[in-house]
């Protein structure tokens, strides 16, 4: 995980240059919500954890994508 926040610490210094990367992280997050759940269910986890563990990567991941979006209409063309 510290090497995921390198790398969006490098991504925040040019967001315009790196929107792809932003919008590639935020979408593997997203995905990874759900899988972190039926991963963590299947390995007998208890509730607390999957939900903690799956919503949280859903917020990081979706409060990532928002940002990128509304950042988006603040660049002129």
């Amino acid at each position: 995980m510290a090497g995921i926040g390198v790398l969006l610490w490098v991504m925040a210094t040019d967001v315009v240059q790196y929107r792809p990367l932003v919008i590639a992280t935020s979408a593997i997050y997203l995905v990874g919500g759900p899988a972190f759940y039926f991963i963590d269910a299947i390995a007998g986890l208890p509730r607390w954890w999957c939900l903690m563990d799956s919503v949280s990567c859903l917020l990081a991941g979706g409060v990532l994508l928002a940002l990128c979006l509304l950042s988006s209409r603040n660049v002129p063309s």
